[in-house]
């Protein structure tokens, strides 16, 4: 079973949540490592230190149970406000960040979001995470991800 579903950083409930049981049912806990939000220290190197402390906090309130992580969330924003990055920014963090998650074999897997963008406001984070634009153009993210496609499902 998988649970969690955590984003953000709030290592005082996980600990809560490890101290009241919670991770004796899990065999996977899921998180959303967005660091978007510290600006130029929000890098996929900021995100998978986050995942590794998290780790290191499962296994001490988990031992012996080899909870693994999932990623079902993880992205950068193509938009023009505060915090946003460029396309080839976002290319270069998906490419970054895979690589690390594939390093930690405590991760069980990734989910990118988003694969379309959600709505046409430029200024508005939520609808600039897509590999795909609203108009159907693909994004270099997505092309390195196609590319990192065989590296990634090797062992």
């Amino acid at each position: 079973m998988i649970g969690g579903a955590f984003a953000g950083y709030d290592y005082q409930w996980i600990e809560a949540f490890g101290r009241a049981g919670g991770f004796t049912a899990l065999d996977g806990f899921s998180t959303h490592p967005y660091v978007f939000a510290e600006g130029k220290k929000g890098t996929p190197d900021s995100a998978v230190h986050h995942l590794d402390e998290l780790k290191k906090l499962i296994d001490r309130l988990a031992p012996g149970r080899n909870v693994r992580v999932y990623v079902t969330e993880a992205g950068w924003p193509v938009h023009t406000g505060a915090n946003g990055v460029t396309e080839q920014q976002q290319a270069d963090y998906l490419q970054q960040f895979m690589l690390l998650a594939k390093s930690r074999p405590w991760i069980a897997g990734v989910w990118w979001y988003d694969l379309f963008d959600d709505g046409d406001d430029a200024s508005d984070k939520e609808h600039r995470f897509g590999l795909i634009d609203r108009a159907g153009g693909k994004r270099p993210a997505l092309q390195a991800l196609a590319g990192m496609r065989a590296r990634l499902a090797a062992p």
